[in-house]
């Protein structure tokens, strides 16, 4: 009995872990989000300009990380066949976007 109890919590432990070092890089880049109105406010209105400007669905976006001074998105349309994808890089003092590195 004992050890069946001891072995679920240890289960429970590593699934714990294993759920942590999944989800804190992705926490860690979109900190800026949660932590900071301003940077909140910037990436809103750079995501709302260039889903209009490319004609985007908002929901096709995915925001990939954040800083200070920009933000890093991901374009993949929803079509039929293969969806065409796209990285960006939108500083928020600047109209122009460029593609990333990745």
């Amino acid at each position: 009995m004992k050890r069946s109890i001891i072995h679920q919590r240890l289960v429970f432990g590593c699934v714990v872990l294993l759920l942590c070092a999944l989800y804190i890089p992705r926490v860690w880049a979109l900190r800026l989000l949660y932590l900071d109105s301003t940077v909140r406010m910037h990436v809103q209105r750079e995501l709302t300009e260039v889903a209009t400007e490319e004609g985007w669905l908002v929901s096709d976006i995915i925001v990939r990380s954040v800083s200070e001074d920009a933000v890093m998105i991901l374009h993949r349309g929803h079509i039929r066949g293969r969806d065409p994808r796209a990285c960006f890089v939108l500083p928020f003092r600047s109209e122009l976007k460029r593609p990333c590195d990745v």
